[in-house]
């Protein structure tokens, strides 16, 4: 049986009598540390506590599990530390991008305007999206034709004042409901992709971003320096300014991009091919049926 996250405390009976796999993709212990740093309100962090009351269950059974997957080596680091798995028993297999979908486009028509694409699926700390809105904002009086598109919905939260008015001077766009082909179009239209992120498991959408031929900044949170590697620009996780230099740089250097864009292209066609990661899981799937046998 393949468990991907739940570690419901069934999945220890079922293991008595069928093989299980645990896929966690990062301990979402991490989640609630960020948030309940970074909220000044006790009783907001007394229903984060509770919210998050599910972390006890999930670390008892990701301990009785003989074999747990995840993502990166970073996220194999935190789940032992964390949830207390023996490191032994944890496999690394990293997601995988559809490169048919998720391509570069051929230009024919003239390029539009400069434009930053982020993804941000909720307005939590732990998306750093706060510190590229401030980085964006000190951009604007420099590049005046500079746009950000934010893949996710607007939501109330400690970003939303300075969203709502980036959006009334029509910098800003929030876009959501977008089909596979539509996001990747949107990211080989990105000048540049940035993952503002305090701590990411993997950071998919880098990935994403690269397979169509985008420079990407990314944070030093979590995988992201392990998962993107040399193809792109690394900066300090929570740092506004860090950001604005790196995507300045990005902006004015045509070549740097250039040079980006193709080395994120290839790191993408070595690592992160939904081929390679279908063995992984097969050879997996395979040692924890025979153990039982």
């Amino acid at each position: 049986m393949l468990d991907n996250q739940c570690l419901a405390d069934g999945l220890i009976a079922i293991g008595e009598h069928l093989p299980v796999v645990g896929v966690i993709h990062h301990p979402i212990r991490r989640d609630l540390e960020m948030q309940l740093a970074s909220e000044p309100s006790w009783k907001k962090r007394v229903l984060a506590r509770r919210w998050y009351g599910f972390l006890p269950m999930q670390e008892r059974v990701a301990r009785a599990l003989k074999h747990v997957v995840t993502v990166s080596s970073a996220s194999a680091r935190d789940i032992a530390e964390c949830m207390g798995v023996d490191a032994e028993r944890i496999s690394v297999v990293p997601l995988g991008v559809d490169q048919a979908l998720f391509a570069p486009r051929v230009a024919e028509a003239p390029a539009q305007r400069q434009r930053i694409v982020t993804t941000s699926s909720s307005d939590v700390p732990l998306k750093g999206l706060r510190h590229l809105l401030a980085a964006f904002e000190a951009l604007m009086p420099d590049w005046p034709e500079l746009e950000l598109v934010v893949v996710g919905k607007p939501r109330e939260g400690p970003t939303r004042t300075l969203a709502r008015r980036l959006e009334d001077e029509g910098r800003l766009r929030f876009v959501s409901g977008l089909s596979t082909p539509d996001l990747a179009d949107l990211y080989a239209s990105a000048t540049v992709c940035v993952t503002p992120s305090l701590y990411e498991g993997f950071g998919l959408p880098a990935i994403e971003a690269m397979a169509c031929g985008t420079p990407v900044v990314v944070t030093d949170g979590g995988a992201l320096p392990e998962v993107v590697g040399d193809a792109g620009l690394i900066v300090r996780a929570g740092c506004g300014d860090a950001l604005r230099e790196a995507i300045d740089g990005l902006l004015r250097d045509s070549e740097q991009r250039a040079a980006f864009a193709a080395a994120g292209l290839a790191r993408v066609r070595e690592r992160y091919g939904w081929d390679r990661v279908g063995e992984a899981y097969e050879a997996l799937l395979r040692e924890a049926i025979a153990e039982r046998c």
